[in-house]
């Protein structure tokens, strides 16, 4: 799957569409403070864990929480809510997703989103019965293996997708596809898995490994693409 564009072939449907990196500018230029003078994964806190692979991507989601979610624009919204009609949703499904991962292996699932109708207020928006989809962001321990998932994003991926589709509120779409970004130190990959909730068939896409070596902001073009995955719009005949 192509990182910078989610496709994977002519004939393949598409499910998230990622925002172009310039649009992504657009939008982060809206907000202060400026998106350069904002912190990094390399910080003061880095000396607490050195060389720890799921604290290192834990921050990488909490920079791109705090891009996001956090920083504002004149009117109080951010680019989430201002842009997207992503939102976080219930921890519920974190809990559970985590709770397989503590006894064998150091992973973590650290956010969901899903779609959410628009609502005047942005704390109490009901969930769209028209998209399925969800974007979810684990860290992970493990190092990340180009072109082999690891059980923590199989494990992730095919409960997410399970559960989409035992919800009533999705009960009537066929197709349920999970985009899951896996961070293990400064590295991520996106993956998907596309449910057939009628015939029970699973389909596996992943990107490439992406790295940071020198953290977000001396990667920028990488981080914009990156960021334009988590606001990627829904897309793909679901029903």
């Amino acid at each position: 799957m192509d990182f910078k564009t989610g496709q994977v072939g002519k004939q393949t449907e598409q499910f998230i569409q990622p925002i172009p990196p310039k649009v992504v500018q657009q939008w982060l230029d809206e907000t202060r403070p400026p998106p350069k003078e904002r912190r990094d994964i390399v910080n003061e806190y880095s000396h607490e864990f050195p060389n720890d692979n799921q604290w290192e991507a834990t921050m990488i989601w909490r920079r791109i929480n705090a891009y996001l979610s956090e920083s504002e624009n004149a009117q109080g919204n951010c680019v989430m809510t201002t842009h997207t009609q992503w939102h976080h949703a219930n921890p519920s499904n974190s809990r559970f997703v985590n709770r397989l991962g503590e006894q064998n292996a150091n992973w973590q699932l650290k956010g969901v989103l899903r779609q959410h109708l628009p609502n005047q207020s942005n704390y109490d928006r009901p969930l769209d019965p028209n998209r399925p989809h969800a974007i979810c962001y684990l860290a992970d321990g493990a190092e990340l293996v180009d072109d082999m998932l690891l059980t923590s994003e199989l494990t992730t991926l095919l409960l997410m997708a399970t559960d989409t589709a035992l919800k009533a509120t999705w009960q009537k779409h066929k197709l349920i596809p999970v985009t899951l970004i896996t961070g293990s130190y400064r590295t991520v990959r996106v993956s998907q898995c596309v449910l057939d909730a009628e015939t029970g068939s699973i389909e596996i896409r992943k990107s490439p490994l992406i790295t940071f070596h020198k953290g977000l902001l001396a990667e920028w073009a990488k981080y914009l693409t990156l960021l334009g995955w988590v606001l990627g719009k829904p897309a793909g005949q679901t029903v």
